[in-house]
């Protein structure tokens, strides 16, 4: 008799901590699935500083990976040589153009689901390569994102 007293006096209190309980379980799981989606995420840039940089006669910009970061925004080509091909467990797969990707400038992505589309991308490590797209912010790092093998070459 003892708690039904105590639920009912206080059944408010536990209705709100059982909606904030539920709240807080709902927004985990909505972070949990969305971590790593590079592709939704791009960070608020200087676009009209890079389009103001960009070519007028309507080409694209062609810029040496360590300059991809003075041209977010842009449609371009970036040319580098890929140090390493790293696959992560989510199986994302990053051309990286430096030895040390936390501290290199720039590096290329391709999602897992467009993987199948490249063939034996480990081959691209050490090669002098150009790749295209648009150029974007991620994680305070310019990347291009590959969604197939013509933007590599």
């Amino acid at each position: 008799m003892k708690y039904k007293r105590f639920f009912s006096e206080h059944k408010r209190l536990s209705v709100a901590v059982v909606s904030t309980v539920t709240a807080l379980i709902v927004i985990v799981c909505f972070v949990a699935r969305n971590m790593g989606r590079a592709e939704k995420v791009i960070e608020p840039g200087n676009d009209s500083a890079a389009a103001a940089n960009a070519p007028s006669d309507g080409s694209v910009g062609q810029y040496d990976f360590n300059e991809a970061a003075n041209h977010i925004g842009e449609q371009a080509v970036v040319s580098g040589k890929i140090i390493k091909v790293f696959k992560s467990k989510s199986g994302v797969t990053f051309l990286d153009f430096c030895q040390n990707f936390q501290t290199c400038k720039f590096s290329a992505v391709i999602f897992a689901s467009d993987l199948a589309q490249f063939k034996n991308v480990s081959d691209f490590e050490g090669k002098a390569v150009k790749v295209s797209g648009l150029i974007r912010s991620y994680g305070g790092k310019a990347e291009i994102i590959l969604n197939g093998p013509d933007q590599i070459e």
